[in-house]
């Protein structure tokens, strides 16, 4: 028979088939006894949650306080005594806005890096944007944040929101540094856990901890079932880095960030680039931290956005951390193009000259700097891009819509077919590549530390530059490996984890700018190459900030490479390119912060405004001859 016989108050603490429980509602059945809704705290079920019918309970035993017996510690030095009081005070959550728990986690705490963490304290519901220059390690600010929360009972149910290629480190700095378990679930893992759980569990309920991509939730928006589920659960915490990717309203990423921000207490947002040049799209930012915030999206100061909103600049940091940074050295890789490069470039800047001459539209971009920047390179690249563009004049055409290209479309076509004989293999930039690896003792060189990531923007460049190195040293696949956007969150993972370990075979990355944000790059690899040059301030940043970055123990080594034509119209490219690399460095002594330099704070839109900018100083020039 059950000794529950009435009603019992929510905090009353029951011991249940042996185990301890605390009860958070009871009631009343109507065929008599009750229904009770309890949670573990004892260490087998600690914080697991169960419901218990009284009547079949019969050996259930209500703990009451006065029941409690006094027995004498005879240990030496009241040692058990001691460790349960000590036990009890570590288990004992804080209600101060001291740091605990953070500053002794497994990093070299900079006081910079936990100004963050009293900031989110000192808020009822801790909501920030933590904007830090890229590789001031705005991970760790966010595992000492989290860590305080923890102690203080307050991050319990936790959600971290990555890129593909940041799921694995993300997983693996909270746990070795912070000792914070994050279950990862991407694309597999979310298929293997819907095949064993009902379905209609909430499958974000199965763990109190997940680290996802955005991009497998995003995939998934549409399911009205994944919908239904973020929107009806409750997390503490709400991670999402690389924020900046969620700004814009109306956008898959945008929806999901709303929907898991508006169900959590405590909300951290990551970025290096906050600022897209869009008052609107910052303030949508912010709004997502308080949908109050703002009420202008148009119109707001300082003072609006002050108290949700942190950004240093390592010039900011460098008194207090300067022994954790490493000096960086340039070098400046300069080669004549080839005869035959020449005559392709001669042909693009008449093309050029001739798409000038005209009232500028967005075809002609493909003649004005696209084409240019796809042969600088690759001749693969530039002759994928001729292909696709062709085929979209030649349908438009065929369908009586005309276009701009229709007047070189025989050009282009007698173009293309020469871009055809020609391979990476045989172009001047691979040449001085080939001659740098060499010389840096690729790939005999069997120390782990020497190993080189080199981006491409092009993934037609990636695939051709990859395959030639591969057939030239003979060497496998896993030792020259390939990273970008196309692949499954588990692949990216793996490469970036492969990278960073000392043990795998890996010695030369090829990477597009998939792995330019957050990624990273530089515990066993201080060589950086540009094998081709992104016309943008913010990409050359994010792409250094890869391996010259906080705990980076070795002086960075970053490589340019430029193949430069004597063709005139390509003149004022050269020195936007020689700009850019003064500019990026000046920036990174001085002010720190590449978006603002040009006013654009978005790579793609720099990169436009640069190619016309380009295509307008060859104009003029041509102009001014005549």
């Amino acid at each position: 028979m059950s000794i529950i016989t009435e009603a019992l108050p929510a905090g009353t603490r029951l011991e249940i088939r042996d185990e301890e429980w605390v009860v958070r509602r009871c009631q009343a059945l109507t065929g008599g006894g009750y229904e009770l809704h309890v949670t573990g705290i004892s260490e087998l079920v600690h914080g697991h949650q169960a419901v218990f019918l009284s009547q079949l309970e019969t050996g259930a035993r209500e703990l009451r306080p006065e029941e409690t017996a006094f027995v004498l510690d005879t240990s030496p030095g009241y040692r058990r005594a001691r460790l349960y009081l000590d036990a009890m005070l570590r288990r004992t959550p804080a209600v101060d806005t001291a740091l605990h728990t953070g500053p002794l986690a497994a990093i070299n705490p900079a006081d910079y890096q936990l100004e963050p963490a009293r900031h989110a304290l000192a808020q009822p519901r801790p909501r920030l944007l933590i904007a830090d220059a890229v590789g001031l390690g705005k991970t760790i600010e966010v595992g000492v944040i989290v860590s305080e929360l923890i102690q203080r009972g307050r991050g319990d149910r936790i959600l971290c929101l990555a890129k593909k290629s940041m799921l694995t480190q993300f997983q693996q700095e909270l746990w070795t540094r912070f000792n914070i378990p994050l279950v990862r679930l991407d694309s597999l893992g979310i298929a293997r856990l819907r095949s064993r759980i009902p379905t209609n569990k909430n499958p974000f309920a199965c763990y109190n901890r997940l680290i996802v991509s955005i991009d497998t939730l995003k995939e998934t928006r549409t399911s009205t079932s994944y919908r239904h589920y973020l929107e009806n659960f409750k997390w503490d915490i709400v991670i999402i880095d690389e924020a900046h990717n969620c700004a814009n309203v109306g956008t898959a990423n945008n929806e999901l960030a709303q929907r898991v921000c508006r169900n959590a207490e405590a909300v951290l947002l990551t970025t290096a680039t906050p600022h897209n040049g869009r008052p609107e799209s910052f303030a949508h930012l912010i709004r997502l931290l308080d949908p109050t915030a703002i009420t202008d999206p148009s119109d707001y100061d300082e003072s609006t956005i002050g108290p949700y909103f942190i950004r240093r600049f390592k010039k900011d940091v460098v008194d207090q951390v300067g022994q954790h940074f490493r000096d960086r050295r340039l070098h400046t890789i300069r080669k004549p193009a080839a005869p035959r490069e020449e005559a392709i470039f001669e042909r693009l800047g008449a093309l050029r000259l001739k798409a000038l001459s005209r009232k500028r539209t967005k075809e002609d971009q493909l003649l004005r700097y696209i084409l240019y920047k796809s042969y600088l390179s690759s001749p693969e690249a530039a002759a994928e891009t001729l292909a696709t563009r062709l085929r979209q004049a030649e349908k438009r055409i065929d369908a009586g819509k005309g276009s701009h290209l229709e007047e070189h479309l025989g050009e282009l076509q007698a173009l293309h077919a020469e871009l055809a004989d020609q391979s990476i293999a045989n172009s001047t930039r691979y040449q001085a590549f080939i001659a740098h690896l060499k010389a840096s003792g690729f790939p005999q060189k069997k120390d782990p530390d020497s190993r080189i990531i080199c981006f491409t923007e092009s993934r037609r460049s990636q695939n051709a530059l990859a395959a030639a190195i591969r057939a030239q040293f003979k060497l496998d696949d896993d030792v020259v490996p390939i990273l970008h956007g196309g692949m499954t969150d588990v692949e990216q993972a793996r490469i970036v984890d492969d990278f960073g370990k000392g043990d795998t075979p890996v010695r030369l990355l090829i990477a597009t700018d998939v792995a330019s944000e957050g990624v990273n790059l530089h515990y066993h690899c201080h060589h950086l190459v540009h094998y081709d040059l992104p016309w943008s301030l913010i990409r050359l940043e994010q792409r250094n900030g890869r391996i010259d970055r906080f705990g980076q123990e070795q002086e960075p080594n970053i490589h340019y490479l430029l193949v430069e034509t004597a063709c005139a119209a390509f003149a004022g490219d050269k020195r936007i390119v020689d700009a850019l690399i003064e500019k990026e460095q000046w920036v990174y002594h001085n002010t720190g912060d590449a978006a603002g330099v040009m006013a654009v704070f978005d790579a793609e839109s720099e990169e436009q405004r640069l190619g016309d900018h380009a295509a307008e100083a060859a104009g003029n020039a041509a102009f001014d001859v005549d």
